[in-house]
């Protein structure tokens, strides 16, 4: 390899590398968003469904 082959492989690995960077970081903030959305809050009729006899069965289920 030549100086200058050098060169157009470490500028190409920059380049992808900054475009991963871009990328994630798009990835991150829709993620975010998603989440924010998972958040609303539970009706209580939700929560009451839910007793300790579920959850023991469940865990022995596991």
């Amino acid at each position: 390899m030549t100086c200058n082959d050098i060169q157009q492989t470490l500028n190409f690995l920059v380049f992808s590398g900054m475009q991963d960077e871009n990328n994630s970081s798009e990835a991150v903030s829709t993620s975010k968003k998603e989440i924010q959305s998972a958040k609303k809050p539970r009706s209580k009729s939700t929560i009451s469904k839910a007793t300790k006899k579920d959850s023991i069965q469940l865990n022995l289920f596991d």
